[in-house]
């Protein structure tokens, strides 16, 4: 009997886990997604500084999410993330208006596939 309660008590802190995990990269993308939008509106309208001061925001949300993050999924996204953001910014204070908005994109897709790959399916189990 005692068995059978441990194994229960283990299963569900291994759903709670996954779980918490799956909401957390969820929420958080959305949050950075949101950023993204905000820095995208910048760049299209030529309001430079203004994509800055949204670039600064997002990059201040990430470094605080990253280290979580890091923990939970592959760290060669997280790596992406940092190199996409390092793009953007040099095109952003070059002026560089179709780079930036392309490497937004990049960004963009990169955040939205991060909860995709971490939620429990049979493609990502096959």
């Amino acid at each position: 009997m005692r068995s059978i309660l441990l194994i229960i008590v283990t299963l569900g802190l291994i759903l709670g886990v996954g779980y918490y995990t799956i909401s957390e990269v969820s929420g958080t993308s959305e949050v950075l997604l949101s950023h993204c939008n905000d820095i995208k509106t910048g760049v299209r309208d030529g309001e430079w500084e203004k994509a800055l001061e949204h670039l600064k925001r997002f990059e201040d949300f990430w470094n605080g999410v990253k280290p979580l993050w890091a923990i939970l999924i592959d760290h060669t996204e997280i790596d992406n993330i940092d190199m996409a953001l390092a793009k953007i910014e040099q095109y952003i204070k070059t002026g560089e208006k179709g780079l930036a908005l392309g490497e937004l994109s990049s960004l963009e897709l990169l955040i939205r596939h991060i909860p995709d790959k971490e939620k429990v399916s049979l493609e990502n189990i096959f």
